[in-house]
């Protein structure tokens, strides 16, 4: 079983976008925008399947919280991530 799509966005009266709270000059931003994400779904979803219950996990969000663990490990060694 593959992941859900995400649903289409809906205005909501009482609650602001997060497009609208996210700084999109933030370094991780710009990065989101370069990284092919299409390569991680075709390429990782198969790693990630559901059989049953659950729904599948995005590969998206597992190579984006790698990277994360990645930066946040590099910098409490004291380099500079990429």
């Amino acid at each position: 079983m593959k992941h859900r799509p995400r649903p289409k966005e809906q205005d909501d009266l009482l609650r602001p976008r997060l497009v609208d709270i996210i700084d999109m000059r933030h370094e991780l931003v710009k990065l989101a925008e370069l990284i092919d994400w299409e390569f991680f779904e075709t390429e990782w979803a198969g790693f990630f399947h559901s059989s049953k219950g659950r729904p599948a996990t995005s590969p998206r969000l597992v190579a984006g919280l790698m990277y994360l663990q990645h930066a946040d490990t590099r910098a409490k060694a004291g380099t500079s991530a990429p």
